[in-house]
């Protein structure tokens, strides 16, 4: 009976090994992209908050009597780019913000931003120049590409793989163990500390994390291109 459960104890120790091991190496090798992606997705977040500071000056226009109708805004930007193709149209939402029309101009993608009270060019911008575009590339592609995107991919799979993992490892023996793990075991030197944050905060975030895994892996190019079927 003893050798059996030695052998058992073995197996289980020898798993768990395995695991941690899985469980640091994925976490040294993915963890900065995943950083990356967490700090790119939260300034993505604040993006109307940050492009209004930043493009001010294109988008606060003066409020004065009527605006005019698109159709003469539209006239105002064919003046400046007589061969660019108009793609989109945002009217200002407020009495002082300035209207946007998106045109095609050869390769380039612009905005231009007009004055909707006198129809004057207030400025342009390159869509692909943009501070969120750059941002969202980097959280997408990180600004190389299809490579830069397959190994977002892979980060944010190996983000599953360090979540199930991780819960593995925090996993209580019994029932009276789950109340033990989320106690921070500050008598047990600086090491244990660290270790017992680690391990609480991983459990506490993991299902969001699972979560946001889940959600953005439809918009990655080799997964997302097949479950979009």
């Amino acid at each position: 009976m003893n050798i059996v459960l030695n052998n058992e104890r073995r197996t289980v120790n020898s798993l768990s090994g395995a695991i941690w091991r899985w469980h640091f190496y994925a976490g040294m090798v993915f963890a900065p992209f995943l950083i990356l992606l967490a700090i790119t997705g939260g300034i993505y977040l604040f993006k109307p908050e940050i492009e209004s500071l930043l493009y001010k000056n294109y988008y606060y226009v003066q409020a004065e009597g009527q605006k005019l109708p698109a159709s003469k805004q539209f006239e105002k930007v064919k003046e400046s780019h007589p061969d660019g193709q108009f793609t989109r149209y945002k009217p200002g939402v407020e009495g002082n913000r300035s209207s946007e029309v998106g045109i095609l101009d050869g390769n380039k993608s612009l905005t231009v931003f007009v004055n909707p009270y006198n129809g004057k060019i207030v400025g342009e911008l390159d869509d692909a120049d943009r501070f969120m575009a750059k941002i969202e590339k980097l959280h997408g592609q990180l600004m190389v590409g299809k490579v830069g995107d397959l190994l977002i991919e892979l980060a944010v799979c190996w983000g599953l793989i360090l979540s199930i993992t991780g819960m593995y490892l925090w996993r209580p023996k019994d029932r009276k163990g789950v109340f033990k793990r989320l106690i921070l075991r500050q008598k047990r030197g600086k090491r244990a500390f660290w270790r017992d944050i680690h391990a609480m905060t991983g459990f506490l975030m993991s299902l969001g994390i699972v979560f946001l895994i889940l959600t953005g892996l439809p918009w990655t190019g080799f997964g997302g291109s097949k479950s979009n079927k």
